[in-house]
């Protein structure tokens, strides 16, 4: 049977020999034999194992986990699958931040110089957008509309923002006190233009995103939404009514 000193196993198979000593140290990968001499000496089954090191150490597996995997501790299908969904989110965040640089550096060649405050606020909105991803918004909206949602929420300040949350609340007051009209006449008309043209001055050229908060009202994705599905079926049957329509629609 086939036995290599830790140098020769290592031309083998590309790992040093200071890395061979430390995988034997952890008990990652302990040589089947060691001489009086303190040589360490390697048989095929150290070989394989080995191989299977470098291969989970090439997909970016921690050598804590990946002696899991060599002893049979850990599920190997599960360990593999939550580091394949690690990797898919690193490749999110780098193709984000590659989007991020290709602004900046077009911007750069428009300017001529460096908008410092430009990249925070695109770097804000990334870390925005990452947050968003764990509330219900990252169950109704797609990665590109949470993206417009974070900059959305960028673009007005906090004394904008309540502003418009104000206005909203008084809509939704009046809406609420008129379930009882038709959504034919002329009031429904009148509220059913004002929720349109607040709707319209909120989201601005964020189209995309307000028909999928619209369509997420009107299937009741949004918890704890400012009103119930009477009120939102009344807008919409007055703004069917009266043709009445969003921006681009």
């Amino acid at each position: 049977m086939a036995k290599w000193y830790a140098k020769e196993i290592g031309m083998l198979t590309g790992v040093s020999v200071r890395t061979l000593h430390h995988y034997d140290k952890i008990g990652l990968l302990k040589p089947s034999l060691r001489l009086s001499n303190g040589y360490r000496l390697y048989a095929e089954a150290d070989l394989l194992k080995l191989q299977q090191i470098v291969a989970l150490k090439f997909f970016g597996l921690k050598l804590a986990d990946i002696k899991k995997l060599i002893l049979g501790k850990a599920n190997t299908i599960e360990q593999l699958e939550l580091h394949r969904a690690l990797l898919n989110k690193q490749v999110s965040n780098l193709h984000r931040a590659a989007e991020m640089l290709d602004a900046i550096i077009t911007d750069v060649k428009n300017t001529g110089s460096v908008d410092w405050k430009n990249i925070i606020n695109l770097i804000g909105v990334y870390h925005m957008t990452q947050d968003l991803k764990k509330t219900w918004a990252g169950q109704v909206y797609s990665d590109n509309q949470l993206k417009q949602f974070a900059e959305l929420k960028q673009q007005y300040t906090p004394e904008q923002n309540e502003a418009i949350a104000q206005e909203w609340v008084t809509l939704i007051k009046q809406v609420k006190n008129n379930l009882d009209q038709d959504p034919k006449g002329p009031i429904a008309k009148q509220l059913a233009q004002e929720w349109i043209d607040l709707t319209d001055k909120y989201y601005g050229s964020y189209t995309e995103l307000r028909d999928a908060t619209w369509l997420a009202y009107k299937h009741n994705k949004i918890p704890k939404a400012p009103f119930d599905k009477a009120m939102w079926d009344f807008i919409e049957a007055a703004c069917k009514a009266h043709d009445i329509k969003p921006k681009s629609w």
